[in-house]
């Protein structure tokens, strides 16, 4: 009888992907982090996509992504192969929030006593975005829209009035803007009989408060 020499049986195993990518929802400027992890014969190779699109040099067990922006938002998938073949992973949707911009200012405004006062501001990012007024540094108690309305102004209502536009991740507040309610001229005396000799003048005082000075007509 005669024995061969032996000879070494190897099974290879095509890729399995055991863990598979997560969902996200993070804020712009956080930092994108996708990982899975397979079985099979090394050595195994990654391939990351998004939207149907290969990535650039995405070619690790790992995709991170820092500093996200909105355009980064999509669906991601990766595909792993070696010499048996390949395994592609389940999506994973990201979504990458933007926070609040102030796009529309509210305005200066000078008003008379009773008067209409309406301050408006509008804000870009991703929605839902909750507004809150405040005048003089204290925020008004109700008013959460992007416009605030006073039907009738009283003195009292003269100030300095900023909005803060916030969402899930972050705020932003808008510029300030000043709001003057001018009232209607009063007399605080009237004016007193006069007796003098020709040629003198007659003065009259009749003081009425500003702001802005008043005018006179006798």
């Amino acid at each position: 009888s005669a024995t061969s020499a032996g000879a070494s049986v190897t099974v290879r195993t095509a890729p399995e992907i055991t863990t598979q990518p997560m969902d996200q929802i993070l804020c712009e400027g956080e930092t994108i982090n996708l990982m899975v992890v397979s079985s099979g014969t090394a050595p195994l190779s990654y391939q990351w996509w998004k939207d149907g699109a290969p990535i650039s040099r995405a070619t690790s067990a790992m995709l991170s992504i820092p500093g996200a922006l909105a355009a980064d938002s999509g669906s991601y998938f990766v595909v792993v192969t070696n010499v048996c073949g390949t395994d592609t992973s389940a999506a994973a949707e990201v979504t990458v929030r933007v926070a609040p911009t102030i796009t529309t200012q509210p305005l200066d405004q000078t008003l008379c006593l009773d008067d209409a006062l309406v301050l408006t501001a509008a804000a870009a990012g991703t929605l839902p975005i909750s507004y809150q007024w405040a005048k003089d540094g204290a925020d008004l108690p109700g008013e959460t829209a992007s416009t605030l309305t006073i039907t009738s102004v009283t003195v009292a209502d003269a100030g300095v009035y900023t909005v803060t536009a916030t969402n899930a991740c972050g705020s932003a507040t808008s510029n300030p803007a000043t709001v003057v309610v001018r009232e209607p001229p009063t007399t605080t005396s009237d004016p007193t009989n006069q007796s003098i000799c020709p040629g003198e003048t007659a003065t009259f005082p009749v003081p009425a408060p500003g702001p802005p000075p008043p005018e006179y007509q006798s």
